[in-house]
């Protein structure tokens, strides 16, 4: 069964990812926070054990999904993953509209551009990434077919021989011209003051971080040295100009605190480092 999800999926699953020194001790970390989310839902949003249950679950799953996503966006720096995921967990424990499919499909689409397993991606789960789409393109108004179709136009302009890609990136543009069509009327900026300065101190820090990488090699691509550092480029920057946008158009931030936190994360501790790029 494995290796039948590895052949059809071999991107966006990732099965076969070799484990980092926090990937040992990361089951007990998360269920210290399952607990401490149980415990923050019950006591202080009054829900029953059942509901708050329910609600710490999606909360860990929105943790483990934005730690699968760092691995991806910073695979060399795996000293700073037991921290990072501690602070994000703990960034989580007072909200609770967190989109849990949204930050999913960012790592699928992420995984897709870096390929940082080394494989090339099945039709199949093109497939199924078109589908998860479709779906999220009808349940919000967000700009999905259009970051799905900038990163598969950006993996074939890497590499020429995912002709794959074609015809998905075709619907996804079709796609994203019925949405500026229609996802313009939607737009709102209704943003506060603390997520404002969050999205412009982060989102500057994020950019100056990735001045800094030259050269990229992780743990687990150590022996295919597969990692591409303008991948990696190109799908972070891509995950940030979507956060701005849902930022700036839907005034939605704290939606995804998760995600501005795991930036903050990979970006805070290798500002220091500037002073060698303008030596």
């Amino acid at each position: 069964m494995s290796n039948a999800l590895v052949y059809l999926c071999p991107t966006t699953l990732r099965l076969n990812r070799k484990k980092n020194k926090f990937d040992r001790i990361l089951p007990f970390i998360s269920i210290a926070f399952f607990i401490t989310f149980l415990l923050y839902n019950h006591l202080n949003s009054g829900y029953p054990i059942s509901n708050a249950s329910f609600e710490a679950l999606k909360k860990l799953i929105v943790l483990y999904i934005t730690y699968l996503i760092m691995l991806e966006l910073s695979p060399d720096t795996s000293n700073i993953y037991m921290l990072s995921y501690i602070i994000i967990g703990i960034c989580l424990i007072p909200f609770s509209n967190l989109y849990m499919s949204t930050t999913l499909f960012f790592l699928f689409n992420i995984r897709i551009l870096t390929k940082s397993s080394g494989y090339r991606s099945s039709v199949f789960e093109l497939g199924i990434m078109l589908i998860f789409t479709i779906m999220e393109y009808f349940f919000s108004p967000f700009l999905y077919p259009m970051l799905f179709a900038i990163i598969l136009i950006l993996d074939y302009k890497f590499k020429h021989t995912n002709a794959q890609n074609i015809p998905f990136i075709v619907v996804s543009v079709l796609m994203s011209l019925l949405w500026i069509n229609s996802g313009f009327s939607l737009m709102e900026s209704n943003l506060s003051i603390f997520p404002s300065l969050l999205v412009i101190f982060v989102g500057i820090a994020y950019i100056l971080r990735l001045s800094l990488l030259k050269t990229i090699l992780s743990y687990n691509d150590i022996e295919s040295s597969s990692i591409s550092p303008k991948r990696v480029k190109a799908a972070s920057l891509i995950l940030l100009l979507a956060l701005i946008i849902m930022a700036i158009a839907h005034a939605m931030v704290l939606e995804f605190i998760n995600l501005w936190i795991m930036i903050a994360c990979i970006s805070f501790p290798f500002i220091k480092d500037l002073k060698y790029v303008f030596k």
